[in-house]
């Protein structure tokens, strides 16, 4: 059989080594193993020839174990929508013709490439308002020896950092960022202790504090989704702070999620627009500009830094590799045995990335899942449950 290889969204620390499980698995089975370029855009692009995992050029003749602990991802990715679908399954209004041509394209391709399983790396956008659409529309499907329509299997990894997926203890690549988001906290304080200034860095993060508290472990507060604080609680905290340790040189990290006034700071401002993506999100940033203005109006003198995509842009801890790559083995082991439409996950209630693994519908992941602001302590900035458990902690 012949396999291809997608990621949607983001490159996140693991990607290569979900894929190298996956890939690696197929390959044990004797089937050859094929790349799409930059995710569903590859696969909604005419004309498209798909070539071997083996012979691409960011393996440097290293074979498949080029793909280990190495930063990215090798397929490529984007934010590609594949077909112009709602979240209820409707085709948008006015979309008809794009739905009818993209779904041909794809069916072209497959075809074409003749793939007899598409395995995906991707969130809630890639897996389930992508894959578990294609599927829903019957857009999977290529003609096979005899000229018939046959469905072409999907299985994949969900991917995010920010660890919010729903029924998921923990996604690949979140432990990476978190560790590397404590890098970012020990830097910036190096430049607050010489400028004398408070730092803000402001980390990934939309709806879910899960980044922001475990990069920032090692700061002397955090700001997250969840929970919504006003200019003066904020400055009080801070203020308080400063007197406790009787020095300047305090590192606090915000969520570019957090609310102000009851919004998202977006690039174009708090309630402005700003251009959407093609799954409907508009990006955020900014907030730590907001949090700055409050602190510097109160006389706290304030710099800010936004490590913005190099949360994820790193290579993965040996244990992230090691998860990313079980993830993927399981997933394709699924599909190798006539599983369909499903994607291998670590689930809720593990208690380690070393703990069995889980097949989820992709029809069913949601991302969503957010901290208990019940566990936040706004007096002091803290989230007051480790989000780490203690063998993922750094020593």
């Amino acid at each position: 059989m012949k396999i291809a290889l997608l990621q949607g969204g983001g490159t996140c620390p693991g990607s290569n080594d979900a894929h190298r499980g996956l890939a690696d698995t197929a390959f044990k089975a004797g089937h050859t193993v094929v790349v799409i370029p930059q995710g569903y855009k590859g696969l909604i692009t005419p004309g498209q020839d798909y070539g071997n995992l083996l012979d691409h050029e960011e393996l440097e003749g290293r074979g498949i174990d080029g793909l280990y602990r190495k930063a990215g991802a090798v397929p490529g990715t984007s934010r590609t929508k594949p077909i112009p679908v709602k979240e209820d399954g409707s085709i948008e209004e006015g979309k008809e013709g794009v739905f009818n041509e993209r779904a041909e394209i794809i069916r072209e391709n497959l075809t074409r490439n003749h793939i007899d399983i598409l395995s995906i790396v991707g969130g809630d956008d890639t897996l389930w308002r992508g894959a578990s659409m294609l599927y829903r529309h019957d857009v999977l499907k290529r003609l096979n020896a005899a000229g018939k329509l046959q469905t072409v299997q999907a299985v994949g990894v969900s991917k995010t950092i920010d660890n919010d997926i729903l029924g998921t203890k923990m996604t690949f690549g979140a432990l990476s960022a978190a560790m590397r988001g404590q890098d970012f906290v020990n830097d910036g304080r190096v430049e607050a202790t010489i400028n004398r200034k408070v730092m803000l860095i402001e980390s990934m993060g939309r709806n879910s504090g899960w980044l922001t508290g475990a990069g920032g472990e090692r700061a002397d507060g955090i700001l997250i989704p969840e929970v919504e604080l006003s200019p003066e609680q904020v400055v009080e905290a801070v203020r308080r702070k400063i007197d406790e340790w009787h020095k300047k040189n305090l590192v606090f990290v915000v969520a570019e999620g957090f609310r102000v006034g009851g919004n998202e700071v977006h690039l174009a401002g708090v309630s402005g627009a700003a251009a959407e993506g093609t799954f409907g999100h508009q990006r955020l940033g900014g907030v730590r500009f907001v949090v700055e203005q409050w602190l510097n109006a109160a006389g706290i003198d304030t710099m800010q830094m936004c490590p913005g995509y190099l949360y994820r842009s790193g290579a993965p801890t040996v244990e992230d590799a090691d998860f990313a790559y079980r993830l993927g083995a399981t997933a394709m082991q699924a599909a190798l045995a006539g599983r369909d439409g499903v994607i291998a996950h670590l689930p809720e209630g593990s208690r380690s990335l070393k703990d069995p693994i889980a097949l989820m519908q992709m029809a069913h992941v949601r991302g969503g899942r957010q901290l208990d602001p019940a566990d936040y302590d706004p007096e002091t900035l803290r989230f007051t449950k480790p989000l780490l458990l203690e063998e993922e902690r750094r020593r």
